[in-house]
């Protein structure tokens, strides 16, 4: 059998940023749902286990037009139908689309267990636009 010859340069940097691009890729999907769950927390100063590690929450204001709400993404019914289980029909109001219930993230906070009830809550979250129209948005320390 003849030896496999040895990768180039070439090859090894066009593979490795091809790999690197692929984790980058996974990272930023799952900074984005972090950070979806974050903004569930609502306003205020949030800390992790580590006391340096603290985000602050400006939340769009709850009354306005710019509050809060929830809506199932397109591609995320399957996903949220493994998450609610059985209680499905008492999280969502059928329409034409699905639509989350009112006092969503109470209701799942109450009758599915914490874990789901988070996920299925930051799955659905819709940051609103407060009036003068920003949206909630973190505040990361510098």
């Amino acid at each position: 059998m003849p030896p496999t010859p040895e990768p180039t340069a070439t090859e090894l940097l066009i593979d490795r940023a091809f790999a690197r691009r692929a984790q980058i890729a996974a990272l930023e999907i799952e900074q984005a749902q972090d950070e979806a769950a974050i903004l569930v927390l609502g306003k205020g100063r949030h800390s992790g286990a580590n006391p340096a590690n603290r985000v602050t929450v400006v939340a769009a204001t709850p009354a306005g037009t710019g509050a809060i709400s929830y809506g199932l993404p397109a591609d995320g019914e399957a996903k949220a139908r493994e998450l609610a289980g059985e209680e499905w029909k008492a999280l969502f109001d059928r329409q034409v689309i699905y639509s989350p219930c009112e006092a969503f993230d109470v209701v799942a906070g109450k009758i599915l267990t914490p874990a789901k009830a988070r996920d299925l809550v930051a799955l659905c979250l819709v940051p609103g636009k407060a009036s003068n129209g920003k949206k909630s948005y973190i505040l990361w320390p510098k």
